[in-house]
């Protein structure tokens, strides 16, 4: 298994991954319409393109997994950027989550250390609730409660 930056060219194998993550997810996302595909092309886009970071875990030809983690400013000290992880997405037959993390923790650690970001987040979600985050020098600041869709 691989694990690497994800590039231009893994648009449609992330897309696969987007809409495997959101067909599965425990919400009822279907209450708000149809994945907009084309959406996520721009997203990732602007990820690749330096605006967050794509992490992807390969095997053979194949994504099994996937972070997306976009920067954005503070919301009280816009000139600090963070790096927010949006999604993390492990296909069930894959152990990948844990050699992701590590390798997000590591490009978080050098954007920090070239002053790119002052800080990066991880969500914990119901399907990663076994991960001990801590264990990756995470400390837990908040925790979010959904009500809703």
């Amino acid at each position: 298994m691989k694990i690497r930056e994800a590039n231009k060219f893994d648009l449609l194998k992330v897309i696969d991954l987007v809409s495997d993550f959101y067909d599965g997810v425990e919400l009822d996302l279907k209450s708000y319409g149809k994945l907009d595909l084309e959406y996520v092309n721009k997203l990732f886009h602007h990820i690749v393109l330096g605006g967050g970071v794509a992490i992807v875990a390969e095997h053979g030809d194949k994504l099994v997994g996937i972070i997306l983690a976009i920067k954005n400013p503070n919301i009280f000290y816009p000139d600090k950027v963070v790096l927010n992880e949006m999604l993390i997405y492990v296909d069930r037959k894959s152990s990948a989550c844990y050699k992701m993390l590590l390798k997000y923790k590591e490009i978080g650690e050098q954007l920090i250390k070239d002053d790119k970001i002052t800080t990066y987040t991880v969500t914990k979600t119901e399907q990663l609730d076994q991960i001990k985050f801590e264990n990756f020098g995470y400390r837990k600041t908040e925790e979010v409660w959904v009500a809703g869709a």
